[in-house]
């Protein structure tokens, strides 16, 4: 869902996940009910369109068609390496 939300471009306010920790740039991570409700609170109130962009751009780059032709050109240069 992740990934989902962030393409939509909003701001995203998560409980405190380890995994969504390596995306802080996207995500207000809270650690406890009353932090949560003040990042809902600052997060409403936020009209940035650069951060939206970003938060859009790094989802295009994680899309399955994405990752799938990255994978495609590491295969073809392997190929390509061990046919040399």
């Amino acid at each position: 869902k992740f990934l989902e939300y962030l393409a939509t471009g909003s701001p995203i306010v998560s409980v405190y996940l380890r995994e969504l920790s390596h995306h802080k740039e996207y995500v207000s991570l809270a650690k406890d009910p009353e932090q949560f409700f003040q990042m809902l609170r600052q997060v409403i109130q936020e009209n940035d369109t650069i951060k939206k962009k970003e938060r859009m751009d790094f989802a295009s780059e994680h899309t399955w068609t994405h990752v799938a032709q990255q994978a495609a050109q590491h295969i073809v240069s392997s190929l390509n390496r061990e046919a040399t």
